[in-house]
């Protein structure tokens, strides 16, 4: 039986709840478990870190994520922004496509064309240029059949 340690951290609730989580998940609660256990059955943060090759800075951060968040701090987390502030919005993105479908311009002509027509400012070349190589997006010899 495990004891309730440290405001209800390590609790018996615990086990059939991370018998249904990945191995990684089962490692890093062990490793966790052992460096806020009891004296008798600490071991270093070192050593936990050592058992599921992590660095000591990395299992510090698991072990503030658990007190923090239970098991689903044990869970390896997205680190994709929540936004992309240089994404071009998707009427921009479309101007770009038509401007594009029209004229055969690359994206140094099609960056002035789409500021004047929207009165935006400052949209770069490059953006357009990364817009337009987008996955589906076409290419100049498509147009010209």
């Amino acid at each position: 039986m495990i004891t309730t340690i440290m405001r209800g951290e390590l609790d018996d609730a615990h086990i059939p709840l991370i018998n249904s989580e990945e191995e990684y998940v089962k490692q890093r609660y062990f490793a966790v478990a052992r460096t806020i256990a009891p004296d008798l059955l600490r071991i270093t943060r070192n050593e936990a870190a050592e058992i599921i090759g992590l660095s000591r800075r990395q299992l510090q951060r698991i072990v503030k994520r658990f007190r923090e968040e239970g098991i689903e701090g044990l869970r390896k987390k997205s680190t994709r922004p929540n936004t992309s502030p240089k994404r071009i919005p998707e009427d921009v993105e479309k101007r770009i496509v038509e401007v594009r479908k029209a004229t055969g311009f690359g994206p140094e002509i099609i960056a002035i064309i789409v500021n004047k027509v929207l009165e935006i400012e400052g949209r770069k070349s490059a953006i357009l240029h990364a817009t337009m190589c987008l996955p589906g997006m076409f290419k100049l010899k498509e147009i010209a059949e």
